[in-house]
């Protein structure tokens, strides 16, 4: 017999019409079945079919309401259940003898006090016209369950379409809000929020009540509904401080209901420190998109939390930890008036710690702004201020005529970068140095210090910064600093009478960089990779910043064996810039592709890429990255030079069948187009305690260019391994 409805199933609308077209050819026994079936299969593909039948043979018998009481049970608690509520009131109200009958049948028989409950919905249809059965159950004022809430929903249905509501029910209502009981206060509450129209002030101040209790299971249910009843200001923000001590389920709900009160800027301001001080920043499932919503609505949200950051503190942790993120959201929908308010409060007067930390939070969004032109006018007032901070610090390496070149330029980018690196500096750096102990720890390694005394001196007397004071403190990690001006002092050692083809001297680099933080790392990743050479230079000839062939520039090293010479360009990679800026997630980038773009330009001569093709020229390119603090692994790498993974899957056009997904390579490996760099070497540094002393060894691997025109052999690949990677 379902057959008949198989074609419209979930058409609800639809079922209802055929339904009734062909009713009378179903014996009372047909329709009980279709509703077993219904029941057993899917209730949702046949719902508007199961209440019409439900209506249409309804009685007080023990089957009926075996199957009220089944289908009940299949559709409670889900939204789209009001047509089967809807039929109970029908019943009532259409035909009264027979719902006053299953009412009585339920509520003397059935051992189901939900079902009970809800017969409170036929007993409402019945008492639109006929009310005298509710008149009494209002009158005996019993508080039980589930009388009391059957009784509720009977009023709910008597009275939701009638202009006004008798003293008598409302001393009832006011009656039932005296109870504890969470079942009741729910059903109450219910009632309150479809009546409410019809009194205001009157289920304004029984809802009031109610919440006084403190219930979260209650309370949270007028944030759900919070938008039909159209609260005053003053009324919300009533309501929402007597749930500020609710669950955070509660509280979740409360959030929605804020971004509809956004001129409420204090009151609303006062419940989130509230809130955060309590420790509920991360419960509260929609905390932080309320911020931003309220913020884009009303930027004065901004202003009143600067104003008011240090009333933040929890148990353990001050505003310090906890306002950078609140403000993060806040001064994420309007940057512009956010860098206003942090100038025209100046911030940095009231605390110069929280100040850096803003600062970051702003470059954190303000970096992705596509217009660069707008975003540089932005952001120059705060770069003002944060390098007018900096002159007047110690040790932090401004740089003033850079500065000024970036506003001439109006580079952003630029000026991004340049105030990151101060705000680091700023933010994470001593302004006071043990420069006894510096030039102690400098002076067990005599030819570093003989090289570097006179510029690290100048330094110290200009208060400027270099990464020698780092490492000549040596209270921690001692072992750690040792190993890396054992490497410098080395290299020191070691090349002096190796040829530099760009300047005379192989200090130069070093001392250039003294005071130059990146700088001087991008030295340390070259004098590291040199060193694993420079050891054996009485089996290879070598050269420091040699000459390209047929170009100006030069590259970091040139090994030359029997053979043929080998070219190395060596890259430190660095943290990736968007994870050092950004607030969130990102999306990082191959920066092998960037890398290998980058230097294989560096490399690449028509003349010399023409004399390797002719077989005249065996030089052998090799780009070398340090991948220490990187984002750089082998996957990328393997991207680079033999394209990227994807998913492969073959169909089989006779059968329709699909294989099993087999990760193959896209032909998009950028080293396709590379043919002059003859591989790459990429390594990380660890360190080891070896014949008691303490060192840095390399950690890495070497890809050959499946491309390149001058590819190394395999004994090449392993002599260099063997020279790179032993310890």
């Amino acid at each position: 017999m379902i057959k008949e409805f198989e074609d419209i199933r979930y058409k609800f609308e639809e079922q209802k019409v055929r339904y009734t077209s062909i009713s009378n050819k179903f014996s009372f026994e047909d329709k009980k079945k279709i509703i077993e079936t219904i029941l057993e299969e899917d209730i949702w593909a046949y719902f508007q079919l199961a209440v019409e039948i439900l209506f249409e043979f309804c009685s007080d018998t023990k089957e009926y309401i075996n199957l009220l009481e089944r289908t009940y049970n299949k559709i409670k608690n889900d939204m789209a259940s009001a047509p089967f509520f809807e039929m109970l009131i029908r019943i009532g109200k259409e035909k009264p003898s027979i719902g006053l009958a299953i009412y009585k049948e339920i509520n003397q028989n059935s051992n189901s006090d939900e079902l009970k409950t809800i017969s409170g919905l036929i007993l409402g249809g019945y008492s639109i016209k006929e009310n005298n059965l509710l008149n009494k159950l209002i009158g005996e004022r019993k508080i039980e369950y589930p009388l009391t809430n059957l009784t509720l929903k009977a009023i709910l249905v008597k009275y939701e379409n009638e202009n006004a509501i008798p003293e008598e029910v409302k001393s009832f209502i006011e009656y039932v809000s005296n109870s504890e009981e969470e079942k009741h206060l729910r059903e109450l509450m219910n009632l309150c929020i479809f009546l409410y129209k019809l009194d205001n002030n009157y289920f304004y101040d029984i809802i009031k009540k109610i919440m006084e209790k403190k219930n979260s299971r209650v309370n949270e249910m007028i944030f759900i509904r919070c938008k039909r009843l159209n609260f005053s200001s003053k009324q919300f923000i009533e309501l929402a401080e007597l749930t500020k001590d609710c669950d955070e389920h509660a509280l979740n709900e409360l959030m929605h209901s804020f971004i509809d009160y956004p001129e409420e800027v204090e009151n609303i301001s006062e419940l989130f420190i509230y809130w955060v001080n309590k420790n509920l920043e991360f419960k509260i499932i929609n905390f932080d998109w309320t911020l931003k919503e309220l913020a884009k609505k009303n930027k004065k949200f901004i202003e009143y939390f600067i104003d008011n950051y240090s009333k933040i503190q929890t148990e353990k942790l001050s505003y310090f930890h906890l306002f950078p993120r609140m403000f993060e959201r806040l001064a994420s929908e309007d940057i512009s008036f956010a860098i206003k308010i942090l100038i025209i409060k100046k911030v940095w007067e009231k605390d110069l710690r929280l100040f850096f930390e803003l600062v970051s939070k702003i470059i954190g969004d303000i970096y992705k702004l596509s217009d660069k032109n707008k975003a540089f006018d932005l952001f120059l007032p705060l770069a003002n201020v944060i390098e007018s901070i900096s002159e007047g610090s110690d040790f932090v390496n401004y740089d003033k005529d850079n500065f000024n070149k970036i506003i001439q330029t109006k580079n952003f980018d630029e000026l991004i970068n340049y105030v990151n690196y101060l705000l680091d500096a700023l933010r994470f750096r001593k302004n006071k140095y043990n420069f006894e102990e510096i030039d102690k720890s400098l002076e067990e390694f005599k030819e570093l210090n003989y090289v570097v005394k006179t510029t690290l001196d100048k330094i110290k007397k200009e208060k400027r910064y270099s990464p020698l004071f780092w490492l000549g403190e040596q209270e921690r990690d001692k072992e750690l600093k040792k190993a890396y001006l054992e490497e410098l002092n080395q290299y020191l050692n070691l090349t002096s009478d190796i040829v530099n083809e760009e300047c005379s001297e192989n200090n130069r680099s070093l001392i250039n960089n003294l005071s130059d933080e990146s700088g001087f790392f991008d030295v340390f990743s070259e004098v590291l990779f040199i060193n694993k050479f420079v050891v054996l230079k009485s089996k290879y000839s070598l050269v420091i910043e040699p000459k390209i062939p047929n170009k100006r520039g030069y590259s970091d090293l040139l090994v030359q064996n029997k053979q043929r010479k080998f070219f190395f360009e060596v890259k430190n990679s660095k943290t990736d810039r968007n994870l050092s800026l950004d607030n969130g997630a990102v999306l990082i980038k191959n920066r092998v592709d960037k890398i290998i773009k980058e230097k294989s330009k560096q490399f690449f001569d028509e003349k010399t890429f023409k004399e390797m093709e002719d077989g005249k020229r065996t030089d052998l390119y090799f780009i070398v990255i340090d991948a220490d603090n990187s984002t750089i692994d082998e996957y990328m790498i393997a991207n680079s030079f033999f394209g990227s993974l994807a998913y492969q899957f073959y169909r089989n056009n006779k059968t329709g069948e699909t294989t099993e997904p087999q990760l193959v390579r896209n032909d998009d490996a950028i080293a396709k187009d590379k043919k002059i760099v003859s591989g790459l070497i990429y390594f990380k540094k660890q360190l080891i305690n070896k014949d008691g002393k303490i060192k840095f060894i390399l950690v890495g691997d070497i890809i050959v260019n499946p491309y390149a025109v001058n590819q190394p052999t395999k004994e090449e690949v392993e002599e260099l391994k063997k020279i790179l990677f032993s310890a």
